[in-house]
């Protein structure tokens, strides 16, 4: 099973699969960073709509982070950067990358490598999990010109916190209107024992509270596992 990480933000909550197979270097690049604990407290400094969010590099008020060295690039690994996929920033340099990423609001697909041309692209190594509602609330955040960068949110938009997670994967792969249905039963029930199949799944999840159901609800401190609820009640 591919690696899977949360990542938290002051606009919602994004569940992220990572290629480990086929973007090998880039993956544990970025497993090393979340594990670090780097991505906390960081911002998406640059949003571009119709094109893609970044950030990984830049604590409010840009403020930029010192990182480890730069990475071999992958991009020949087949993957495409199309919509809800996640990829490696970089300068010119396509060995360049270090810890900035960003997310795809489109496919952009010339962002891919071509051979053709002999030219590198961008290295996707994951993609977005289920709902993408938290990337396009970031897409259009007004922006404007500062500290000598373009296109950064006027207000900061913060990545409060990137770690890894471990969950049954159609937990996220449900339709709208399932998702709809459970959110619905989540703040209707009074017991936790009124929804064993999610009570299941949070504990297999790591939530092992005695009440779940209203330690989820809570403002926190949330453990690996409340998410799940999390999302579904869009509140994460």
């Amino acid at each position: 099973m591919n690696p899977t990480v949360l990542m938290s933000t002051t606009r919602g909550s994004l569940a992220l699969e990572l290629f480990e197979q086929r973007a090998p270097g880039s993956v544990a690049n970025f497993l090393n960073y979340v594990d670090d604990h780097y991505y906390d407290g960081t911002i998406f400094h640059r949003v571009i709509p119709g094109f893609m969010i970044q950030g990984g590099g830049y604590e409010p008020g840009m403020r930029q982070k010192k990182t480890r060295g730069p990475i071999r690039n992958e991009s020949e690994n087949g993957l495409s950067n199309a919509r809800g996929t996640i990829s490696m920033a970089r300068t010119s340099d396509p060995h360049s990358a270090t810890a900035q990423f960003f997310i795809n609001l489109v496919d952009n697909v010339f962002l891919d490598i071509n051979r053709n041309r002999g030219t590198f692209g961008y290295t996707v190594f994951g993609n977005i999990l289920g709902e993408m509602g938290a990337l396009d609330l970031i897409s259009q955040e007004p922006t404007h010109g500062y500290a000598g960068h373009q296109d950064v949110p006027v207000q900061d938009v913060l990545i409060r916190k990137v770690s890894r997670v471990h969950f049954h994967m159609q937990w996220l792969l449900w339709n709208d209107g399932t998702v709809r249905k459970i959110a619905q039963a989540i703040r209707s029930a009074d017991r936790m024992a009124d929804l064993p199949v999610l009570a299941d799944a949070l504990e297999d999840a790591g939530c092992d509270d005695a009440d779940i159901l209203a330690h989820c609800r809570g403002p926190g401190p949330h453990v690996r596992g409340c998410w799940v609820v999390d999302l579904l009640l869009g509140k994460a």
